[in-house]
């Protein structure tokens, strides 16, 4: 979906209150601090990038990765320095690419997909975890109704859950996403910071 994510802990300062904050910066990048536990804060860092390098580095060592993030957010202002200085020593660290699995069939033999392992939202539609549940009710419904036929039972939840489905995957439409990772710097007056600080919520 050409959307990247990074994901670790930086320890808790006077600064970070119990209110998730969010920053934009241009380039495409989004910053997000959330602090629930009185030692350390939790640092989202997303970036939208369709690059073969941004695509690959998620595979590479962790020192890799890290350098990757390093190089893309140095300037991006706000709290950064402080993030990126805190992920170099952090014993957590994730880095991913937003990515949707699509598939024509669930289930093969007597194994059925579930969840992100059949029909993944993304991070973007905040619908992952109500399709999994879903998912799993209407499997296991009818599993009960076909107990002595699977490939029966497969068949219909497919053709029970789909519609359900092509609708969570459709609400996520990467142009949208462009509201949130936006390119260029705004209008802003000379005094103004390159980044914008979201409302916090």
């Amino acid at each position: 979906m050409g959307i990247h994510l990074a994901y670790w802990f930086v320890p808790r300062d006077a600064t970070d209150d119990s209110v998730r904050e969010s920053y934009n910066a241009p380039g495409g990048r989004l910053i997000i601090r959330r602090s629930h536990n009185p030692a350390q804060t939790q640092v989202y860092f997303a970036l939208r990038e369709n690059s073969e390098e941004a695509t690959a580095v998620h595979r590479q060592p962790v020192e890799q990765q890290k350098q990757f993030w390093a190089d893309r957010f140095r300037d991006a202002g706000w709290q950064t320095g402080r993030f990126l200085d805190g992920m170099w020593d952090t014993e957590f660290f994730y880095s991913q690419e937003a990515v949707q699995v699509r598939t024509d069939t669930w289930s093969r033999g007597r194994v059925a997909l579930v969840g992100d392992a059949g029909y993944c939202g993304s991070p973007y539609s905040g619908r992952g975890t109500s399709a999994a549940l879903v998912g799993a009710y209407v499997l296991a419904g009818e599993i009960n109704r076909n107990p002595a036929d699977l490939p029966a039972a497969f068949a219909t939840y497919r053709a029970t859950l789909r519609p359900f489905v092509d609708r969570v995957q459709g609400e996520v439409n990467p142009k949208v996403l462009r509201f949130g990772f936006f390119r260029k710097a705004r209008r802003e007056s000379a005094s103004s910071a390159p980044g914008r600080r979201q409302p916090r919520s």
